[in-house]
């Protein structure tokens, strides 16, 4: 079996903001909720004393997981400090890393058996697609600067997963895909979701499903 370390991301430390649009209590409930769900994913996953949370400057924003080891990153822009933390995670354990940059509700142990299967197989990097152009994860086996190489403006846009793959296709590295997944940033997710019949029954409860 594969060794990893896993970094959650802040905000402010290259990760998404998650959960929006749902009226302030339930999405600091729902927030709440797939917070521990990640926190949970990632110890789960991760070698022994190989799960981060990763920070911006400002630090957490909130109460920090207490089972993830926490440190922070610098950078203009999120792709340099997702570049940071994985780089940090790497040094830190020597291990192939996954960045989990926002935890979509259906985050659960296929997806970590298909990273360690495809890094297993020598995969260089791996991509979890979010619907909405971004990625909710990415694992690699070395901090290849390549993968965060847009220019600042495009991290903000629709195309960071597409232009983060021809990014590692021009580097010469070899490329996985975990199955898409949708996050919550709009009423529209928030339905497709409770419409899932695989969404988990926790998350549905906070829905309101």
């Amino acid at each position: 079996m594969t060794d990893l370390a896993v970094v959650v991301l802040a905000p402010g430390a290259g990760g998404r903001t998650g959960p929006a649009g749902l009226g302030a209590a339930a999405t600091a409930d729902l927030r709440r909720l797939l917070g521990a769900r990640t926190e949970a994913w990632a110890t789960a996953t991760a070698a022994p004393g190989a799960a981060y949370l990763a920070v911006g400057p400002e630090g957490a924003g909130g109460d920090r997981p207490a089972a993830l080891e926490t440190f922070s990153v610098e950078g203009a822009h999120a792709g340099e400090r997702r570049a940071a933390a994985l780089a940090e995670a790497v040094r830190r354990t020597g291990l192939p890393t996954v960045l989990v940059t926002e935890a979509p509700p259906a985050l659960g142990p296929h997806h970590a058996w298909s990273v360690r299967d495809d890094l297993a197989d020598g995969i260089d990097v791996v991509f979890g697609p979010a619907y909405d152009g971004d990625y909710y994860l990415l694992a690699a086996r070395e901090p290849h600067r390549a993968l965060f190489g847009l220019d600042p403006a495009q991290w903000d846009g629709p195309e960071v997963l597409q232009l983060s793959r021809e990014a590692a296709m021009a580097a010469g590295l070899s490329i996985g895909w975990l199955r898409p997944e949708r996050g919550l940033a709009t009423p529209a997710d928030v339905a497709a979701l409770l419409a899932d019949p695989a969404t988990p029954a926790d998350v549905r409860a906070a829905l309101g499903g």
